[in-house]
C-alpha cells in the first residue's frame, strides 16, 4: 500500500477504508515511512493485512512485549465489528521482493 494504496487493491470499499486507516497509523509509527509497505490480502471472510517495513523499523511496529501491534489489532478489530468483516494483520521485517516471492509460493 505505499504507492498503491489500499482503494487499488481492494475490491470493497469498506476494506479501502480500513486500510487507509492502517496505513495512516503505520506511517506515524516509523520514521521513514515512505519504505512502508501494507499488502491486503482478501479472502471470503476479510483481508489480511501483510506489514512490510525495513528490519528496524519492524520493531516500532511490534513495540515492546507487542503492545503497539496488539493495539493495532484493537483498532482493526474494533473497525471489523463496526463493518461486519473480518481483519488481520501480520507484520513482517524482510524486504518486499523476498516476502511477495514467499508470499506466491
Amino acid at each position: 500500500m505505499s504507492a498503491e494504496s489500499a482503494d487499488t487493491v481492494a475490491k470493497d470499499p469498506r476494506d479501502a477504508e480500513v486500510g487507509q486507516m492502517l496505513q495512516y497509523v503505520l506511517r506515524s509509527l516509523v520514521d521513514r515511512p515512505d519504505e512502508l509497505v501494507i499488502v491486503p490480502l482478501t479472502d471470503g471472510a476479510g483481508v489480511s493485512f501483510h506489514v512490510q517495513a525495513a528490519p528496524d523499523e519492524i520493531g516500532k511496529l511490534i513495540g515492546k512485549n507487542g503492545r503497539t501491534a496488539r493495539a493495532v489489532r484493537t483498532i482493526l478489530s474494533g473497525n471489523a465489528a463496526r463493518l461486519g468483516r473480518r481483519y488481520n494483520v501480520d507484520f513482517d521485517g524482510r524486504n518486499q521482493d523476498s516476502f511477495l516471492s514467499a508470499r506466491t509460493r
